[in-house]
């Protein structure tokens, strides 16, 4: 089950649509999905039968001050006024944005299992939803940076439940390293991805870490906190990463696919597509697909999707028109291709959904029409959700 790519997701389909692999409609699931949840928001939510979980960031509820008396005989003397004073302050209104683990019923109550002050967060869930992983990362944002310095510091934390989240402990972990992913073979044996990047390994956990010595020319001196471009866990537990750099022999750039196996020490180069940043690659039936955009500028270049040969050269099967911007790739269980995505500003802006029967020469196309909340596929049951207002929907892609 791929981690969440925001925001995909589909509505009324036509006939064609149908009998090109589409379910006709989207089936309603939930009007009332996580209504009860202040400040609203679905966060990056899973669903096992009629329960869910999520994590979401949510920013502090700020609720002005209720009218008097005299000014609702007369409204025109009403002034809005925040309830407390930090409220005016923007510094702190981020400052107490926190990050939210809600489990409960599609259509019942819901309970909240942890809550800390960050702006940023990771996860990972078992798919017993027994162990949980959290990271955050929170950073003081009042006041202005001191000359010559690039970024506010951030700290970092480490949290881990045994116990579908009733109970947490928090990890050991430096509070000067960021974890931006967390990909685990299991409850015990799992990578942390953070800024530089950096890799680190853990086979007890997360009591400890070591780190994995990663390429040079991924990291970028004038730059610590740059990030891999895709991070992902192969079924097969590999972890793999995507880079794009400037080297000698690419002056324009290249982008570069390595993959991490357990008993390995290091991860070692898969392929390379000059002048294109790899955001996904699948491997199915002794074929990978690779989703890659043209370029690093993600708003300018066509998304196109490729396979790699036996001889391990890329071989391009399919570049979409430009004004797709094509972001996460699945294989359903039928075999089909998927990728899901979003018009770009200006081109009819909303989600777009492609599908491909042929191993990716012909595509279906599907505008979904707007932007959902949030939205996820499951590529082992081969639904999709997503979620618009307050209504939780899904539908079929087999």
């Amino acid at each position: 089950m791929k981690t969440l790519r925001l925001l995909l997701y589909f509505g009324m389909l036509s006939l064609t649509a149908c009998m090109a692999g589409f379910d006709m409609e989207w089936e309603k699931a939930s009007s009332t999905f996580m209504k009860e949840d202040k400040p609203y928001g679905p966060g990056d939510f899973r669903i096992q039968g009629d329960q869910f979980i999520t994590l979401k960031i949510a920013d502090p509820e700020t609720p002005f001050k209720p009218m008097t008396k005299e000014q609702l005989e007369n409204p025109a003397l009403y002034v809005s006024e925040f309830t407390e004073p930090w409220m005016n302050d923007l510094g702190e209104t981020l400052n107490r944005r926190a990050v939210r683990l809600i489990r409960g019923q599609v259509n019942g109550p819901i309970q909240q299992l942890f809550s800390e002050y960050a702006k940023e967060a990771a996860w990972w869930l078992a798919k017993d939803w027994k162990t949980i992983y959290v990271a955050t990362g929170w950073m003081d944002r009042r006041g202005e940076l001191k000359p010559g310095v690039r970024y506010r510091p951030q700290a970092g934390k480490l949290f881990k439940s045994l116990d579908s989240g009733q109970n947490w402990k928090q990890l050991n972990w430096p509070e000067n390293q960021n974890i931006s992913f967390l990909r685990f073979l299991d409850a015990r044996r799992g990578y942390a991805i953070g800024w530089g990047p950096r890799i680190w390994r853990t086979s007890n956990g997360g009591l400890d870490w070591t780190e994995i010595r990663v390429p040079l020319e991924a990291r970028d001196p004038a730059d610590e906190r740059k990030q891999f471009d895709a991070v992902l866990m192969g079924k097969d537990g590999a972890l793999r990463v995507t880079y794009f750099a400037k080297t000698p022999s690419h002056p324009d750039g290249v982008g570069k696919a390595y993959i991490l196996r357990w008993e390995d020490d290091a991860p070692r180069e898969l392929f390379r597509m000059p002048g294109h940043t790899i955001i996904e690659f699948v491997d199915h039936q002794e074929h990978t697909y690779i989703l890659s955009w043209q370029g690093y500028d993600r708003a300018m270049y066509p998304t196109v999707v490729s396979w790699l040969d036996n001889e391990r050269v890329v071989r391009p099967l399919h570049e979409f028109d430009s004004r797709f911007n094509g972001y996460a790739l699945y294989i359903t269980p039928q075999g089909n291709l998927l990728v899901d995505g979003s018009n770009r500003p200006g081109n009819s802006a909303g989600d777009v959904s492609m599908l491909s029967h042929d191993g990716g020469k012909t595509w279906t196309e599907r505008n979904e029409g707007g932007f959902a909340q949030s939205g996820y596929y499951d590529d082992t049951t081969g639904t999709a959700w997503q979620v618009k207002g307050y209504s939780l929907y899904k539908r079929s892609i087999p």
